[in-house]
């Protein structure tokens, strides 16, 4: 027996063609057609079986796509004035560097809802202000993938090692508890600061779907 099969013309009474893989009211002659731009015929059967696989894949793919939280682009910016118009700062600040960014980032085959948006960024502020806050951070949760690769190596460090981590940080490192509102929802954010010499990192959870 060849190992070919042919796609009979369309079957009136079911609306599809009249082959196994070819599931009723799906055009796979135009499909078939605009993929390979082969016309149809006798068609290797194993080919046409593994296109067929490829578009009900895609199919899934843009399905999950679809659904997914939107992630936000991670941009590193020095833009003090588009910083403000995202979280209120009560703070000093000479200069920044940011990020808004996921977590987890996106990186796998299929597309995934992030658990986290994150605010991260490192100020040129004032001693004064940080030295007068001095409330601890108590426990808080500080999510994977934080530590971006722009902040001063203390900060970086503090970032990096209490990843995916439930932590007091105001027992392990200069750090203080940071509470604001998102400029646009006026929803309440949380998160932390902590200090080294005129550098201070900003730490704020701006979303979460835990």
């Amino acid at each position: 027996m060849s190992n070919l099969i042919y796609i009979r013309p369309k079957d009136r009474s079911t609306g599809g063609f009249g082959t196994p893989e070819s599931p009723a009211g799906v055009d796979y002659r135009k499909l078939w057609e605009q993929a390979t731009g082969e016309p149809v015929g006798q068609i290797d059967s194993m080919r046409y079986k593994i296109l067929t696989l490829k578009f009900a894949l895609a199919a899934i793919i843009l399905l999950l796509g679809g659904c997914s939280q939107e992630r936000p682009k991670s941009r590193v910016s020095n833009d003090l004035i588009k910083l403000r118009e995202i979280v209120n700062l009560q703070i000093p600040i000479k200069s920044a560097r940011w990020a808004v960014f996921s977590s987890p980032e996106e990186g796998g085959f299929l597309p995934t809802s992030p658990d986290f948006t994150i605010l991260v960024a490192e100020l040129n502020s004032e001693d004064q202000w940080f030295d007068a806050n001095k409330e601890p951070t108590g426990e808080i949760f500080i999510a994977p993938g934080v530590a971006r690769p722009w902040v001063t190596a203390a900060f970086h460090r503090i970032l990096e090692e209490n990843k995916n981590t439930v932590v007091d940080l105001s027992g392990k490192a200069n750090c203080r508890k940071y509470s604001t509102t998102a400029k646009e929802s006026a929803k309440a954010v949380e998160g932390f600061v902590c200090g080294n010499a005129d550098r201070v990192l900003l730490y704020l959870t701006l979303w979460s779907g835990m």
